[in-house]
């Protein structure tokens, strides 16, 4: 599996579409707050994005995809000039009249979003415009299908829609990833010649025994050079990210598996199952126990 599936898998991604509506007049639309990654979808006409970060508003068309992964504040409305208080908010109508603007909201969980660094990679918000500089005919192509099944509220277009999301997301992560990789982010590195490949060996194989120095020789290079460039990329030093995975892996194998700790422990490169317990409860503050009950 490639890395980029790798982590997406451990994250157990789940989007939905939980509105698509019609705004007519003077309105405002204002979806922050769920604590989730939030999306919306221009299905037809246009709209005014504002943000507190945002020197001047931006104006969004047909097929616009703006997403905000980090629950940021946000407005959408049909002016220029942030909305009033007095202005209706989140206020639809299913019969609209002159000018008006269809949109589809939606929102992205992480059911495993103890450690999420892909999202920590990304900005505070994305337009991706149709001919705009992350936008690809991939893109294109799901943001329409998306709209046509919305738009058809057939019998099964709910379930249709929200695995399109989950697709959605991943082209998204693509499209950002083919523009940005200059960037020191980890999302950059999972593509980095040198730190990607050491990144899927860790994935690969959480229960080796590894040390900065086994895992410079998997990038070919110097141990301080590669520790350096590891943390300037990543994040985090390498043996912090090898315990992170490590710990992603017991978490998720506790949550969904019926294998003993014992056997979770070895996979994840620990001698004992005491040793591991004591690490699990030092990285998420609870017993394996815990997490095992509560699944």
């Amino acid at each position: 599996m490639d890395t980029l599936s790798n982590v997406v898998q451990m994250l157990r991604l789940k989007a939905r579409v939980f509105l698509y509506s019609n705004f007519c007049g003077n309105y405002a639309v204002e979806t922050a707050g769920s604590g989730k990654a939030t999306f919306h979808v221009v299905a037809e006409g246009e709209c005014w994005l504002h943000m507190p970060e945002l020197q001047e508003p931006v104006q969004l068309y047909e097929g616009d995809l703006i997403i905000f992964p980090h629950d940021a504040e946000h407005t959408l409305s049909n002016k220029s000039v942030f909305p009033s208080r007095d202005v209706p908010r989140n206020r639809y109508t299913s019969t609209p009249q002159g000018e008006y603007v269809s949109i589809i909201c939606g929102d992205i969980d992480f059911m495993q979003s103890r450690w999420n660094p892909v999202l920590e990679s990304l900005p505070s918000y994305l337009v991706l415009s149709r001919g705009g500089q992350h936008h690809t005919t991939e893109l294109e192509a799901l943001i329409s299908f998306m709209i046509e099944e919305t738009r058809a509220g057939l019998m099964g277009s709910d379930a249709v829609i929200d695995r399109f999301s989950d697709v959605l997301f991943i082209h998204v992560l693509r499209a950002y990833l083919a523009k940005e990789r200059s960037q020191s982010s980890y999302l950059a590195a999972l593509f980095d010649a040198r730190i990607g490949p050491v990144i899927k060996a860790i994935h690969d194989a959480p229960e080796n025994n590894w040390t900065v120095q086994s895992l410079a020789e998997q990038a070919r290079m110097s141990r301080s050079a590669f520790a350096e460039y590891f943390h300037g990329l990543v994040g985090v030093s390498p043996i912090e990210y090898v315990t992170n995975w490590r710990m992603q892996v017991a978490y998720e194998q506790l949550s969904t598996s019926d294998r003993s700790t014992a056997q979770i422990a070895e996979t994840c490169g620990y001698q004992s199952e005491s040793s591991f317990s004591k690490a699990f409860k030092k990285h998420f503050g609870i017993n394996p126990g815990a997490v095992r009950r509560n699944s």
